[in-house]
């Protein structure tokens, strides 16, 4: 499971201004799964990349979505 974060040609990119904010990762119930201070500014690639189901587990089977800073920037759900 991955999130998906791409923008199409036109759309703004939702990471400009944020690569150096913690990535939240929260469930469709609310529940804050995951929290990670970058190393490294992220990107798209880094945040689609993420082993989500060794860091989340089981809690990601019904979708989450992922926040750096307030701003959501992704999700699960396609």
């Amino acid at each position: 499971m991955h999130f998906v974060t791409d923008t199409r040609p036109g759309e703004p990119d939702v990471l400009s201004g944020l690569e150096h904010e913690t990535l939240r990762v929260i469930s469709m119930d609310g529940v804050l799964l995951v929290e990670i201070k970058p190393d490294l500014p992220w990107t798209h690639e880094r945040l689609a990349g993420l082993p989500l189901r060794d860091l989340a587990g089981e809690m990601l089977d019904d979708g989450a979505d992922a926040y750096l800073g307030n701003k959501w920037v992704g999700s699960t759900e396609v």
